[in-house]
């Protein structure tokens, strides 16, 4: 039993020793922070410094621009030993600075920007040098400017009613912008018919029936902000199927059209026949009459 207990001791050992050589962020914020134009804004860094003592040698905080292939390109804050903090000309009302970063092991550091512009709108990262001969702790993140969701083109842009004729197809749509992108739901009766994550949902009724009727509910919904609703009647009246009905008419009519077409037709051959039978019928008298004029002329001589 004891030496179970020292085997088990010594292992716990082990893992405390492994993890507390190990530098991390604890938590840290999101790859796409969203905040208002004109606000504020907190960002916030929980990290673990492994196996740190004040002997090791410099410790800082820096936060900035961030660029490729991954460093702060642009300082605007820095904090270092005894945390000492330094800020850019023209940052020191903009920015603000709060935590520890000194003597501890498990860090906090807050940065508070202040009255957001669309300037400032951009990628952030930060840097944290344990020691010289450590790695540095690297993050970072892009400021977005939030968007509040809207919805933009769908089937409760126009009237609030919607009539269908039984059988015939109709498309429910409910399409949103916003950023961050939002979540659109189509819902009838607290049953969901479309969920969609990129801010697009069609819903398709391929033959309309009377249990489709009711009314119809469009949410959208934007992470932790407050969602908005849309909502209509979708009424479904009996009767053909107004496609059916639509071929119907389409062969009527060509019916009609090919009846007129034959009438005309019979009309102009008969226009040609009597134009014809007149024809001959001059071209005969008159070669009656040049006959007789002959005739006459012959016995006058």
């Amino acid at each position: 039993m004891i030496s179970f207990l020292f085997l088990l001791l010594s292992s716990g050992c082990d893992w405390c020793s492994a993890s507390s050589t190990t530098d991390s962020f604890i938590v840290k914020p999101d790859e796409e922070v969203y905040s208002k134009k004109g606000s504020d804004v907190t960002l916030e860094w929980y990290f673990h410094v492994g196996a740190w003592s004040s002997s090791l040698g410099v410790f800082e905080f820096l936060f900035g621009v961030w660029d490729d292939p991954g460093y702060v390109k642009n300082k605007i804050l820095v904090v270092q030993k005894r945390n000492a903090v330094s800020k850019r000309r023209g940052f020191e009302s903009k920015v603000k600075w709060s935590g520890n970063i000194y003597d501890c092991v498990n860090c906090t550091a807050r940065v508070k920007m202040y009255n957001l512009t669309d300037v400032d709108f951009k990628r952030y990262g930060v840097e944290v040098e344990v020691s010289l001969d450590r790695s540095h702790l690297t993050n970072w993140l892009r400021l977005v400017k939030f968007e509040p969701a809207k919805i933009i083109n769908s089937s409760w842009s126009r009237e609030q009613r919607i009539v269908v004729a039984e059988g015939n197809a109709t498309t429910i749509e409910c399409k949103a912008t916003g950023r961050p992108t939002p979540s659109v739901i189509i819902k009838k009766r607290n049953r969901t018919l479309c969920h969609n994550s990129t801010g697009h949902c069609v819903y398709e009724i391929r033959e309309a029936k009377p249990e489709d009727e009711g009314e119809h509910l469009c949410l959208v919904q934007q992470r932790n902000y407050r969602p908005i609703r849309r909502s209509f009647n979708l009424t479904v009246v009996k009767g053909r199927n107004t496609i059916n009905t639509t071929q119907d008419e389409f062969h009527k009519t060509n019916i009609v059209v090919i009846a007129l077409l034959g009438a005309v037709g019979v009309v102009l051959v008969l226009v040609v026949i009597v134009f014809l039978f007149k024809r001959v019928k001059f071209c005969k008298s008159n070669s009656e009459q040049q006959q007789q004029l002959r005739k006459s002329c012959g016995k006058n001589l």
